[in-house]
């Protein structure tokens, strides 16, 4: 198994009228993590909150961050496997400033892995179903698991399907199972998230995210 990506989405309770003024000081505060030039984009007022005004990357391109009027996302692309505890260390500084500059009401914590496979649809279809989908060629599965933390309601989303997808070592494409885990509070929670109970959300769940709760999905 490879994972792909890592995201942390912080939610606003309220939006905020000027993301372009934050993304210099949360910089610092991340140690000039963000070490390419910035992409700043002027939106007109009208335009939905959900829009990415600020886009922030390493060189490296294994970090990246977009900055809209009502959430904030963090990205960490491995390019080799690496412990999750690592990104989860600079995720819980990037809140930490976030939470100075907004109120947050809702929280993601999102994985996406694949798994190399000859056929994955046939795999993902022994797994779940078992139909006859001898001449499918696609596949894709999506389904939501309610849980709870802290009295907030949380979406356990998982999403599974097959894809083709770039081999970083030969450049052929190759068929794999992907599999996307988005843990994430309710969108109609309005209770307001300290650091403690987004610290907590993220040491509670990343253990779903990595490893044999990912492969156990297929």
């Amino acid at each position: 198994m490879i994972t792909l990506r890592y995201q942390i989405a912080l939610f606003y309770k309220n939006m905020i009228k000027r993301p372009d003024e934050i993304y210099v000081t949360l910089n610092k505060k991340m140690g000039n993590l963000f070490d390419s030039v910035p992409t700043v984009i002027p939106l007109a007022s009208e335009i939905p909150g959900d829009i990415p005004m600020v886009q922030l990357s390493s060189k490296d391109d294994k970090y990246k961050c977009t900055i809209s009027k009502d959430r904030t996302h963090f990205f960490y692309f491995p390019q080799e496997e690496m412990a999750i505890d690592d990104y989860v260390i600079k995720a819980k500084k990037f809140i930490e400033y976030i939470l100075k500059v907004a109120k947050v009401n809702r929280i993601g914590f999102i994985s996406q892995n694949i798994i190399k496979d000859e056929n994955p649809v046939n795999r993902i279809n022994q797994f779940y179903f078992n139909f006859d989908l001898s001449k499918s060629k696609e596949i894709n599965i999506r389904f939501n698991i309610l849980k709870e933390f802290r009295g907030i309601s949380i979406n356990d989303v998982i999403d599974v399907k097959n894809a083709m997808l770039e081999n970083r070592e030969t450049r052929e494409m190759d068929d794999v199972i992907l599999i996307q885990r988005d843990m994430n509070t309710d969108s109609q929670n309005t209770k307001e998230l300290t650091r403690e109970i987004l610290d907590d959300f993220i040491d509670s769940f990343k253990g779903c995210l990595v490893g044999k709760e990912i492969e156990r999905l297929i």
